[in-house]
């Protein structure tokens, strides 16, 4: 399925002219919601679908990688801002999303928060009752689970975030979204049974079946350490793959080049690489995070340090030693 937007809806809480300039407001509602999404139609024009979205803490961490990524490379003046508008016209600001973090599965306080700061023009407008709810707009790729029965909708994780994150509206989607104005006790294990005890035979005389038997179990034995072996660089070939599927995906831009988002999908590989590297190519390249990756390429590794600190003569190494004081001594300490 090709790379949709998705708006979904919540109230917005009152506040009064005493309020603070930044707020915290829910941006998705807890659980498996049910949204409507707007996709491209063969006939070029855009429909509504259903479908459900999985909105958990995994989901909360993933938006706020997203949005910090996204706000950095504005700050370096490669990218826009991310922001809130009016009506999902893409033109004026409305506020600016400041955080996203995980508030717990409680339907109206947990869900993903957001602090957000409201332009004065929206500020007024929310004050006057001209807007009334907020709805988030992120993107879905290929679904993580589809029904069997097909009236039923197909279920997504959110893949991407562009610089317009939501917006001021007044008709809903995610139907619960509030407004704006125990882990299980430890089972016992029972005692383990007492190992069984046996009276060793009495010699008798060499029994040519026993012999074979034994040289059977010893090539049981010899092919099952080598199947685990086989096992062993078959996972390794897995994981490397992994790594360098998700490490071009990240030069691309596909997706955030943050450890905790590359370690997320390199696990997704190892267990399906057909299908991650299929969703991964949907993805569409974000400028913000090709930014970070050619930067960080761009940087000298510490060994290169080391080895530029060892080459200056030796009133230099002071001042470049300041310079670049932990990596040097990272590198250092690999050695």
């Amino acid at each position: 399925m090709p790379t949709a937007l998705v708006q979904g809806i919540a109230p917005l809480p009152s506040f009064d002219d005493e309020a603070p300039d930044i707020i915290e407001i829910q941006y998705m509602p807890p659980g498996t919601q049910t949204i409507t999404q707007e996709v491209a139609a063969k006939d070029g024009k855009k429909e509504l679908v259903q479908i459900r979205i999985v909105v958990d803490e995994e989901t909360a961490k993933f938006c706020e990688e997203s949005r910090a990524l996204i706000a950095a490379a504005a700050n370096d003046g490669v990218a826009d801002r991310p922001f809130f508008d009016f009506a999902h016209e893409d033109l004026a600001a409305a506020g600016e999303p400041l955080e996203y973090f995980w508030g717990g599965d409680d339907p109206e306080k947990g869900g993903i928060r957001c602090r957000v700061r409201w332009t004065p023009s929206a500020r007024d407008a929310i004050r006057a009752g001209e807007w009334r709810r907020f709805s988030p707009m992120f993107h879905v790729d290929r679904p993580i689970t589809v029904p069997a029965d097909s009236e039923q909708p197909d279920t997504y994780r959110v893949a991407a975030l562009g610089a317009n994150q939501g917006g001021l509206v007044n008709r809903a989607a995610f139907r619960t979204i509030q407004p704006v104005a125990a882990a299980a006790p430890a089972r016992e294990m029972p005692n383990p049974p007492a190992p069984a005890t046996m009276t060793p035979p009495t010699p008798t005389e060499p029994n040519p079946l026993e012999a074979e038997n034994l040289a059977l179990k010893q090539q049981v034995a010899d092919l099952t350490a080598k199947l685990a072996e086989l096992t062993t660089e078959v996972e390794c070939g897995r994981k490397q793959a992994a790594q360098a599927a998700v490490a071009c995906a990240a030069k691309e831009g596909r997706i955030a080049p943050n450890p905790e988002s590359l370690a997320l999908w390199e696990s997704r590989h190892a267990a399906d690489p057909a299908g991650t590297t299929a969703i991964l190519a949907t993805l569409p390249p974000n400028p913000a995070f090709q930014t970070i990756v050619a930067a960080a390429a761009a940087k000298p590794s510490g060994a290169d340090l080391l080895s530029q600190f060892n080459s200056l003569p030796r009133e230099e190494q002071t001042k470049f030693f300041r310079q670049h004081r932990d990596a040097l001594v990272a590198a250092r300490e690999k050695r």
